[in-house]
C-alpha cells in the first residue's frame, strides 16, 4: 500500500493535517521525530545509539540510523495499511534511503503534501502557541486561552511556549528548512508527486485542498 509524505516549514499546522489524512485515508501514522525519540529509550544498541546521538552529541541523526528506525516501524504496519510520514525525508540525501525503505517494506512513497507558509506567517502562528505543562494539549492564545498566566482549560495544569518558540528560534528552524528541506519539495516537484497547499489558510481550507488533490492524483 502507498505513503503519503508530510512536509512544511515550523508553524504550518503539519500535526493538524497529519490528523486529516489519517482519517482520510485510514492510514497509520510514522512521525519520524516521536520515533527517534521513542527509539533512543529502548535498551538496545539502537537505542544507545540514537540516545548518544540526539542527547549526548546533540548532532543530526545519520540517514542510516533514519532507515534503522524507519525499517523497525514499518514492521509493526499490516501490509494492506496506507501509511502517513511525518518528517522524513528531510534533506536530499535521505530521499534514496526513506524510498528504499518503503519500497522493500512495500509500502512505497505515492505523494508528498507540502504546507507552504511565509516565514512571517510562521512566526505569527507560532508566538500564539502554548502548551500545557503535561504536553498533552495544544493551546492558541486569544482562543483557547486569554493570557499566559492562564491554565490549561482541558487538564487545568499550567501553560508554557517551547523554548524555541520565540521568533529568533522560529527564524532559524525555518532557515534550516529553507537550505535542507526545499531542495526535498523540488525534487518530488519534478517527480509530479507534489500536492502543494498553502498552510496559513484556515485548517478546514488546507483539509479540503488537500483532500481534492488526493483525489485528483489517485
Amino acid at each position: 500500500m502507498k505513503t503519503v509524505v508530510l512536509l512544511g516549514p515550523p508553524g504550518s499546522g503539519k500535526s493538524t493535517q497529519a490528523q486529516y489524512l489519517l482519517d482520510h485515508l485510514h492510514a497509520s501514522h510514522i512521525d519520524m521525530g516521536a520515533s527517534l525519540r521513542e527509539a533512543a529509550l529502548k535498551p538496545t544498541a539502537l537505542g544507545r545509539d540514537v540516545y548518544r546521538i540526539i542527547n549526548v552529541e546533540k548532532s543530526l541523526v545519520p540517514d542510516e540510523v533514519i532507515a534503522s528506525v524507519l525499517r523497525e516501524d514499518l514492521t509493526k504496519i499490516a501490509l494492506e495499511q496506507d501509511i502517513v510520514l511525518d518528517g522524513a525525508p528531510r534533506n536530499i540525501s535521505q530521499v534514496v534511503v526513506v524510498e528504499s525503505v518503503l519500497k522493500e517494506a512495500k509500502h512505497p512513497l505515492e505523494r508528498v503534501v507540502f504546507l507552504r507558509m511565509t516565514e512571517d506567517s510562521a512566526i505569527s502562528r507560532i508566538a500564539s502557541r502554548f502548551y500545557c505543562h503535561k504536553k498533552k494539549h495544544t493551546l492558541i492564545l486569544g482562543k483557547d486561552v486569554l493570557s499566559p498566566s492562564d491554565v490549561c482549560p482541558v487538564c487545568g495544569s499550567t501553560i508554557e511556549q517551547r523554548v524555541d518558540d520565540t521568533p529568533e528560534g522560529v527564524r532559524k528552524r525555518y532557515r534550516v528548512f529553507l537550505a535542507e528541506t526545499l531542495p526535498v519539495i523540488e525534487h518530488y516537484r519534478k517527480e509530479r508527486k507534489l500536492i502543494e497547499v498553502d498552510g496559513s489558510l484556515s485548517p478546514e481550507v488546507v483539509r479540503a485542498l488537500i483532500g481534492q488533490q488526493l483525489d485528483l492524483m489517485q
